[in-house]
């Protein structure tokens, strides 16, 4: 869901409060901001419903340049890990498969 889609559908739920347009992107935005800023403070943000997103560190290893064959050591690095909830892989794992369709695009 893109960004103009997130403040469209929070202007829906929260236009019987006298938000505009303007105020649903800006909480859109403050939201997003609010998990990153956790996720560098604390190394974890946890999204209720949805999952954790936490960093890991990756430690300097030995690879191999597969064209070449040369073998070389990468340096240590962060990654981004997400864990989804258990209640959202319940919900995935109960949706009906449509065989039919070529499309990727899955709605409920």
């Amino acid at each position: 869901m893109k960004q103009y889609e997130m403040a469209r559908r929070v202007l829906e739920v929260l236009s019987s409060e006298g938000y505009t347009q303007t105020g649903a992107k800006e909480a859109v935005k403050t939201l997003f901001q609010d998990i990153r800023d956790e996720i560098f403070e604390k190394g974890e943000a946890r999204i209720p419903g949805i999952g954790t997103v936490k960093i890991k560190v990756l430690k300097a290893r030995k690879s191999r340049n597969p064209r070449t064959g040369q073998t070389f050591m990468t340096k240590p690095h962060y990654i981004l890990r997400m864990r989804f909830s258990p209640s959202l892989k319940k919900e995935v794992k109960a949706m009906p498969v449509k065989s039919d369709s070529k499309k990727k695009n899955i709605k409920k």
